[in-house]
């Protein structure tokens, strides 16, 4: 838990968009990883199944809770590679995608994953993942030009 807690937490506040119930999202990530832990098969790495159920249980909430607390998406929210190198860019731009939108941006981007990866975490094709890569960075060129 230690090892992995501040990457599931900065991957679940990018999808849930605050502290609260990103913190409640890890909470849950990580009973649920325990509890779940002998089923875990070995096929990934254990950093890999951990955050497919924080993207999981994030994903749910977002959706179960039809949440945009994005006004909490704080400004001491640990600072990414991209976002040190374009000091423009304005994290609550991810509040305009889908959860999903977000969910690939976030692991492409800020994870630095591959698309293959990617399409492991979400349980989904690499099709789809490029797909709702592209919309989303479409969505966000939008964006950025209003």
């Amino acid at each position: 838990m230690k090892e992995y807690h501040d990457r599931i937490y900065y991957t679940t506040i990018k999808i849930v968009g605050n502290v609260d119930d990103a913190l409640d999202c890890v909470q849950d990530t990580f009973v649920k990883a325990y509890k779940k832990y002998n089923q875990f098969k070995g096929d990934s790495t254990l950093y890999t199944w951990v955050n497919r159920i924080a993207i999981n249980t994030a994903l749910n909430f977002v959706n179960r809770n039809k949440t945009n607390n994005w006004n909490e998406f704080l400004e001491y929210d640990k600072p990414t590679k991209i976002e040190n190198e374009n000091t423009s860019f304005n994290r609550k731009w991810l509040s305009e995608l889908s959860p999903t939108e977000r969910s690939v941006i976030v692991l492409r981007i800020y994870d630095n994953m591959k698309i293959r990866e990617v399409a492991q975490v979400l349980n989904t094709s690499e099709s789809t993942v490029k797909v709702a890569y592209h919309r989303a960075v479409k969505k966000m060129k939008k964006i950025v030009k209003k």
